[in-house]
């Protein structure tokens, strides 16, 4: 199986699992419930590459953060769905959001700034657009009609 294979094959079982409960419910979209913390994802550290002369060859900076997306509780589903359709690329085959971070030299600088990523990320994916007035609709109708 080539590669579009295996990423149309992990968006259907997501949208499957998404749409169970989301068709059932026909009320207003939910936001998610918190923010995201270091709670919520597996860190691992690596060695960062650029500059910092000797520092950088010693200490791992840069940070690599997962979050499994399907098991995030406090993540809607139909939020899931849309940030596995805008961040395609970042998602692994083990359905995890993957961020890295090597902008600082140290690991608490990255961290806050791969958890400032990924949390960009999902409220990107939870944008709703506002809904359009009675009035700003007649408008509309009014500039089509000329």
């Amino acid at each position: 199986v080539n590669a579009e294979g295996r990423i149309d094959l992990r968006r259907s079982v997501l949208v499957a699992y998404c749409r169970g409960e989301e068709a059932a419910n026909a009320e207003p979209k939910p936001l998610p419930s918190r923010q995201l913390t270091k709670d919520d994802v597996k860190i691992s550290f690596a060695r960062s590459s650029g500059a910092g002369g000797q520092n950088v060859n010693k200490v791992n900076t840069k940070v690599d953060m997962r979050l499994d997306v399907l098991s995030a509780d406090f993540i809607p589903d139909w939020v899931k769905e849309k940030l596995f359709e805008q961040e395609k690329n970042r998602i692994n085959k083990d359905l995890e959001l993957v961020v890295q971070s090597q902008k600082h030299r140290t690991q608490l600088s990255n961290i806050d700034d791969a958890l400032a990523k990924m949390q960009a990320m999902i409220d990107k994916a939870s944008w709703l657009p506002k809904e359009t007035s009675e009035e700003q609709k007649q408008r509309m109708k009014k500039l089509k009609k000329k």
